[in-house]
């Protein structure tokens, strides 16, 4: 879902960082900001936490490399 539009001209820039990691998954968490005006507020526009699994072969959870 959307906080809020993102308009014509603003300046979207999208961040993200690893919030967990587990022993066979990451948490990345997404955020999309938005610059916009002469004031160059920022505006969030979406956020979202992503979740990525390593698989084997077989498509079962594997450890994560070391890191």
């Amino acid at each position: 879902a959307f906080i809020a539009p993102m308009l014509l001209l603003d300046l979207v820039s999208v961040y993200a960082w690893v919030e967990r990691r587990g022993r066979t998954s990451l948490a990345i968490r997404i955020a999309v900001i938005a610059t916009r005006g002469v004031d160059e507020d920022k505006i969030p526009l979406t956020e979202g936490l992503f979740t990525f699994v390593a698989l084997d072969e077989d498509h079962r959870p594997r450890p994560l490399p070391a890191k």
